[in-house]
């Protein structure tokens, strides 16, 4: 190439091809612009992205509620039958003592 000599038909011929290259490139580019600024018709990249963001933190608030949830309603439960037990003590004591009088 350095011994190449250097006319106007070769240096026409070298432009179209680096024309050429500039325009797939814009093309391509303008792609890419569509689909990550404008969203082309539908919601840009980064929107899409932020809305899923915004789903995982609700489905990780859900979960913690749930779990909350749940430890609440087993403490619930252990009181509950913490409470039929001492019923039943209470009961029972109450009873041996009026039968003892």
């Amino acid at each position: 190439m350095e011994n190449e000599k250097w006319t106007l038909q070769s240096i026409g011929t070298k432009l179209a091809v680096h024309i050429a290259g500039d325009e797939e490139r814009d093309e391509k580019t303008d792609a890419m612009y569509k689909i990550i600024v404008t969203g082309n018709g539908v919601p840009a990249l980064p929107e899409v992205v932020r809305g899923h963001d915004e789903w995982i933190k609700k489905q990780k608030e859900r979960a913690k509620a749930k779990r909350n949830l749940i430890q609440e309603y087993g403490k619930g439960v252990v009181l509950l039958v913490l409470g039929q037990v001492l019923s039943v003590i209470v009961g029972g004591i109450a009873i041996f003592l009026e039968i003892k009088k």
